[in-house]
């Protein structure tokens, strides 16, 4: 069995529980990519009366340009948030036949949350502009306050049961 006969085994047999009709997909990092590839196959296989919602962090570029125009054409409400001199977001290279979608939403150094217009936006003020040295640790966050991965601030001391 490959991944996509598993996944149309379980994902379809879910709804019916749910009672929902909005459904949101999130991800960070390589969980990022798969939400965007989530974002894509959910919508050909469930019913049309869904809506989704996709919200990334810090995504490494999943497709090439044909990809990126289809995610754009299908999800003109993508947002796709980087933080500071994250390294994640640009690999692959675009040399390599790689493209972002629209959507990005830049967290700059100063804190400041700016939206970023096309797919591969030169502004110093939004990921790719933001020039070469690169720091692993903004890929964690913080997000709104919140540190993701493994190189979060919060720290599990002691367990409670």
């Amino acid at each position: 069995m490959n991944f996509n006969d598993a996944y149309s085994l379980n994902t379809p047999s879910h709804l019916p529980f749910t009672d929902t009709n909005k459904v949101p997909i999130t991800g960070h990092s390589l969980g990022a990519a798969l939400a965007l590839l989530d974002a894509v196959y959910l919508p050909l296989h469930l019913p049309s009366t869904i809506q989704f919602k996709l919200v990334t962090y810090g995504m490494p570029r999943v497709g090439n340009p044909i990809f990126a125009q289809y995610v754009d054409a299908h999800f003109p409400n993508l947002t796709r948030i980087n933080n500071k001199e994250d390294p994640v977001p640009i690999v692959p290279i675009i040399s390599m036949g790689y493209e972002h979608p629209q959507g990005e939403v830049h967290i700059t150094d100063a804190g400041t949350w700016e939206s970023c217009s096309g797919n591969e936006n030169p502004s110093g003020h939004c990921t790719v502009g933001d020039g070469l040295v690169r720091n692993v640790f903004d890929h964690d966050g913080p997000y709104n306050g919140i540190s993701l991965g493994f190189f979060g601030t919060e720290k599990v001391t002691q367990c409670s049961t």
